[in-house]
């Protein structure tokens, strides 16, 4: 049990104090953050994952995410556990989301279960949250850095994981967000020739579907009804009944002039031809 209680001290010990007696960066532990994109307005998601096969066991950690408050945002419950995290026992977890000026981000701190001694065994990929952050509705195209940093929280914490209580320094790769560029576009267009053929686009949309075929570069050209979902028949049928004079036009922008898409979802656009 005193083996217990050392680690539990050492975590806590952490956990208030910051920065703590560790050693220098050690590159057989890897934490990750990955790479994210969206339309401004939207939603990016960002996953947090840990490496270290040639490591030791772990059985706690905690860090710091930052990122530009300007473009992005985090809200309550926009940060969780991820499939890893969700298996374990924990002692102890907190996650706390920070949304000053000049410090955006969050910070959380996990202590595995000490009466069972859970660890977490060498390997990799170990998936241990996710994120959402949402983009700024005024947010220009580019990228932006999602990065580890040792500024949240007071006082200030630290990135660690814990081993045979001792503190280790991981080796930390940032992440970025790619702002993507809202793309003009015609509705029902799935081939991108810059002409709305009903016939010819609606097989476009079927064989892409059930003969493995191409996908299509605009997948909201192909989003005939804008539900914000590629419903293979349901699309290519409205597109048919349209072209025959038995249904309706797709919806805004249409299918003769090139617009942006009116209702926010996840499908993408990432080119598009206008006449």
């Amino acid at each position: 049990m005193s083996k217990y209680l050392s680690l539990v001290a050492v975590f806590l010990v952490t956990l208030m104090l910051g920065t703590g007696i560790a050693r220098a960066q050690d590159e057989d532990y890897n934490v990750s953050l990955s790479d994210g994109s969206a339309l401004p307005g939207q939603a990016a998601r960002v996953s947090l994952t840990m490496d270290f096969a040639d490591g030791e066991e772990i059985v706690g950690w905690q860090w710091g995410v930052c990122h530009d408050d300007d473009v992005l945002t985090l809200e309550e419950g926009d940060v969780w556990d991820g499939a890893t995290a969700e298996e374990l026992d924990f002692t102890f977890t907190n996650i706390t989301i920070v949304s000053e000026v000049g410090a955006a981000g969050w910070f959380g701190g996990y202590l595995l279960d000490v009466i069972t001694y859970e660890v977490l065994e060498p390997g990799d990929g170990y998936e241990i949250a996710e994120m959402d952050y949402h983009v700024s509705d005024d947010a220009e195209p580019g990228f932006t850095d999602v990065t580890w940093c040792e500024t949240l929280g007071s006082p200030l914490v630290a990135t660690r994981v814990i081993v045979g209580g001792m503190e280790i320094i991981p080796t930390q790769w940032d992440g970025t967000v790619e702002i993507l560029e809202e793309i003009s576009f015609l509705r029902g267009d799935a081939n991108n020739d810059g002409v709305v053929s009903p016939l010819i686009d609606a097989l476009m949309i079927l064989d892409f579907g059930f003969n493995d075929g191409a996908q299509p570069v605009c997948m909201d050209a192909a989003d005939i009804d804008d539900n914000g979902v590629v419903s293979l028949l349901l699309d290519a049928l409205a597109l048919l009944q349209f072209g025959f004079d038995q249904g309706d036009a797709p919806a805004a922008p249409g299918p003769e002039v090139c617009g942006l898409d009116v209702e926010v979802d996840d499908l993408e656009c990432n080119e598009a031809t206008c006449p």
